[in-house]
């Protein structure tokens, strides 16, 4: 029996044994299913606008930011560890000088802990010459839209999955409690 005819049979024909719990809880199944189905496009359509947003973004941050490199001028404090041995932070605000169109400046750069004075490391400077952080990659823009799409239809599907579970012990209760009334009645019957 194919799996279309199966499904048919049992919940939509007329068969006897099928109790309208049983065709409510079919129709429910497909309502949830259809509507998981229509959210695909949704989810993908908020993941293409946060792909956007981010590209748009990167391409701005990119526009308005250059690499530069600035030169320490002093040792970087070295590594400290914590409790249980593993390393505070890696990186360490180092006072450095870099050079800019109007002449040299000086201020903090992030470099790495224990580097010593005269290191030079790359920065990032923003329209005024002061250190920034790094343009966001274009991959980052196709991520987050990805992981947008992703994580909402996941979460909407998830919701119609709690939704269906929860009538589905409703009618599991009244499919029991008439049963419970069924044995009863039939016990009754069995004694009188």
């Amino acid at each position: 029996m194919s799996g279309i005819r199966w499904w048919r049979l049992p919940h939509v024909g007329g068969n006897p044994l099928v109790r309208t719990a049983d065709r409510v809880e079919s129709g429910l199944l497909l309502v949830v299913v259809a509507l998981a189905l229509l959210a695909v496009p949704v989810a993908a359509s908020l993941g293409s606008d946060s792909y956007g947003r981010q590209k748009l973004t990167a391409e701005a941050e990119s526009a308005t930011r250059q690499p530069a490199t600035a030169v320490l001028l002093s040792d970087a404090p070295a590594e400290t560890v914590g409790p249980h041995g593993v390393p505070v932070s890696t990186t360490v605000a180092v006072p450095a000088s870099w050079r800019v169109a109007g002449g040299g400046r000086s201020g903090m750069v992030t470099a790495p802990r224990g580097t010593p004075a005269g290191t030079i490391v790359p920065i990032w400077l923003d329209t005024r010459g002061t250190p920034t952080a790094p343009p966001a990659p274009p991959e980052a823009a196709v991520m987050t839209g990805i992981a947008t799409g992703v994580l909402t239809w996941t979460a909407f599907a998830a919701g119609l999955a709690m939704v269906f579970g929860a009538l589905r012990r409703l009618l599991d209760r009244g499919r029991y409690a008439r049963w419970e009334r069924e044995w009863a009645r039939l016990d009754h019957r069995s004694y009188s």
